[in-house]
């Protein structure tokens, strides 16, 4: 994991993206539960497909060149129909969801993803296509709060780690959220078990704005004190991954103590 997204990064992650990202994981063959063809495989010749099964993966691929194609207007009833017709099956699912984004309809993707959210894949060969499940999710998280929709964004966060289970990654998008909406204490707590995997930049800047929204600056410290000396216990270096987000938090924490002396001075 690395830190934060880029404002580059963050601009190319609009919605036609996050669409595509999510029909990327749907053709990497996320979740079919009742032993739909593998992506890869020629959806009219799959071993045990009648005519109107192979009709609905045929359907699938036609609208997902068209989603990739950004004609995601044409491609969604596709997608729709195929879905309809294959209940048991992810992929169409999930690239419902990823026409419906590109077409800046968030919270209805949420709701045509629900099924996926209720009965999480479980073939071990799936297993590769998991992070980028991930990722998507909380990728679509951060686009739809910083859309101002803080409450829904916390629905995809949660949603995505009911499903694919969380990450490090996935736990600092959840502490952005949880700031946006206003939750500090969620956000040190997020923050908090992603750095508990590795000395993230991007983690220890999400708990630096959370224990300066607590008043916690100086417990930031401690903390990242401890995490970058690691269970060696030695001291932390004046260079890593953690130093700025610790010099940050002892500016913090060093406000905070002198806003408190003034208050009892008064």
């Amino acid at each position: 994991m690395s830190g934060a997204p880029s404002a580059a990064a963050r601009a190319a992650a609009r919605s036609p993206r996050l669409g595509l990202a999510l029909l990327g994981v749907a053709m990497l063959g996320l979740g079919s539960l009742a032993g739909a063809p593998a992506s890869a495989a020629p959806l009219d010749e799959a071993p045990g497909a009648g005519p109107a099964e192979a009709a609905a993966w045929r359907g699938l691929a036609l609208g997902g060149a068209l989603l990739q194609a950004g004609r995601a207007p044409e491609a969604l009833p596709l997608l729709q129909q195929a879905a309809a017709a294959l209940p048991s099956a992810h992929e169409p699912v999930i690239a419902v969801a990823g026409a419906l984004l590109a077409l800046g309809r968030p919270r209805e993707a949420l709701e045509a993803i629900a099924p996926v959210v209720s009965r999480p894949p479980s073939a071990p060969a799936l297993e590769a296509a998991l992070p980028l499940a991930r990722t998507a999710g909380w990728q679509i998280a951060l686009e739809i709060s910083a859309g101002g929709d803080p409450e829904l964004a916390r629905r995809w966060i949660d949603a995505t780690a009911a499903t694919y289970g969380p990450d490090p990654a996935l736990r600092c998008a959840s502490a952005a959220v949880a700031l946006a909406a206003g939750a500090p204490a969620l956000a040190w707590s997020e923050a908090e078990a992603a750095l508990q995997a590795g000395p993230d930049p991007w983690a220890a800047g999400q708990l630096v704005a959370a224990a300066r929204a607590l008043g916690r600056s100086a417990e930031a410290v401690v903390l990242l004190d401890r995490l970058a000396a690691g269970p060696s216990g030695a001291p932390p270096a004046a260079e890593g991954p953690l130093a700025a987000a610790r010099a940050e938090a002892a500016a913090d924490a060093a406000v905070q103590t002198a806003a408190l002396a003034a208050a009892r001075r008064a």
